[in-house]
C-alpha cells in the first residue's frame, strides 16, 4: 500500500457524520431534558413537533450508536401462576357493599420498587370500614409474609366466623395452608374471576391509600417505617417518604402503640438526612404530609 493511501484512508472526514452532528446534539438534548425516559419513538415525534424533517431508522441508528436508551416500564409482580392449588368461588360476585365492619375482607400483594430493591406489602382490608387490619412487609413474596399477616390479624380478631375474605386467585391464596387457617376460623373464602378489573381496584385502592399515609381507624402510617427497625429498611426512609408521602404521625388516634421512642428514632434520623427536627421540617403533625 502507498504511504499516501495509508494517510488519506486514516485522515480523511466521514461527511454523513458531520451532516448527523447538529441533528445527533439535539437528540442528546431531548434524551436529558426528559430524563431518560424517552425512547426512538417519543424522540422522534419529538424532532417532529421542533420541526426536523428525518426518518425515524435514522433516529434509531443514531440513538443507538450513541447509546441512548429509554427507560423501559418496571415489571409488575404478578402472583397469579395459573391453577397450582384450589381455586375458591367469586362469594363476593363483585358485591362489596356491607352493613356492619367484620363481614367482607380483602387481600392482596403489592410490590414496591426502591432504589436498594423490591418490597412487597400484604394488607388485609376490612371493606366496611377501610381499616386495616393486618398487613406484613418483606424482601420476598413467600408463604411465610401470608403466615405472619393472618397470625397478625387472628390475634386481633379471634372470632370472624361467617367472615367472607376475598382476593384473586394468586399462588398464595390457592395454597392448602392458606385455605385451612382460613377454615379453621369459619371464614368464607372468595376468589375473583380473570379480568375482573373492579375487584382488582377496592383491593388496590386500599394498597394505595395505605401507603399514602392516610389514616384507617386507629392505624398509624408511621408504623410503616416504624416496625421495619432493621438496618436494610431504615436507611431508605427518605425513599419512603418522598415516594409514598407517608405521614409521620406521633402516634395513633387515641391509642398508643407508637411508643415516644419510636418517634425519637424516627427524628434522629430524620435529623440525619434532611438536617432538621420534626418540629422544624413541619412533619410532626399528624394532619400534614411530606411534600
Amino acid at each position: 500500500m502507498a504511504r499516501s493511501t495509508y494517510y488519506f484512508e486514516i485522515n480523511k472526514t466521514d461527511p454523513v457524520a458531520i451532516r448527523n452532528e447538529e441533528l445527533l446534539l439535539v437528540i442528546k438534548k431531548i434524551f436529558v431534558e426528559n430524563k431518560g425516559r424517552y425512547g426512538v419513538r417519543r424522540v422522534y415525534m419529538e424532532l417532529k413537533n421542533r420541526g426536523y424533517n428525518v426518518n425515524h431508522k435514522r433516529v434509531q441508528r443514531l440513538m443507538h450508536d450513541a447509546g441512548l436508551f429509554g427507560k423501559r416500564p418496571k415489571e409488575k409482580y404478578h402472583s397469579y401462576k395459573g391453577e397450582v392449588g384450589k381455586v375458591a368461588d367469586n362469594v363476593i360476585n363483585r358485591n362489596f357493599s356491607t352493613t356492619l365492619p367484620l363481614q367482607k375482607w380483602t387481600t392482596d400483594v403489592s410490590q414496591f420498587n426502591f432504589s436498594w430493591g423490591k418490597c412487597y406489602l400484604s394488607p388485609i382490608l376490612d371493606m366496611n370500614t377501610n381499616e386495616i387490619i393486618s398487613y406484613d412487609l418483606a424482601l420476598s413474596p413467600n408463604l411465610e409474609q401470608i403466615k405472619r399477616m393472618l397470625d397478625k390479624a387472628f390475634d386481633k380478631y379471634s372470632s370472624v366466623n361467617g367472615l367472607i375474605l376475598h382476593s384473586d386467585q394468586g399462588w398464595q391464596y390457592q395454597h392448602a395452608y392458606y385455605r385451612n387457617r382460613l377454615k379453621e376460623h369459619g371464614i368464607i373464602q372468595s376468589m375473583s374471576r380473570k379480568g375482573y378489573q373492579l375487584t382488582a381496584t377496592v383491593r388496590r385502592d386500599g394498597t394505595s391509600r395505605f401507603a399514602k399515609g392516610n389514616q384507617w381507624g386507629t392505624f398509624p402510617s408511621v408504623a410503616v417505617a416504624w416496625r421495619l427497625s432493621e438496618e436494610s429498611f431504615w436507611r431508605p426512609l427518605k425513599d419512603v417518604v418522598n415516594n409514598f408521602k407517608l405521614r409521620l404521625s406521633y402516634g395513633e388516634v387515641g391509642n398508643s402503640n407508637v411508643s415516644a421512642f419510636a418517634y425519637q428514632r424516627m427524628g434522629t434520623y430524620v435529623q440525619s438526612i434532611w438536617g432538621t427536627s420534626l418540629q422544624t421540617a413541619n412533619i410532626a403533625n399528624p394532619d400534614l404530609t411530606w411534600e
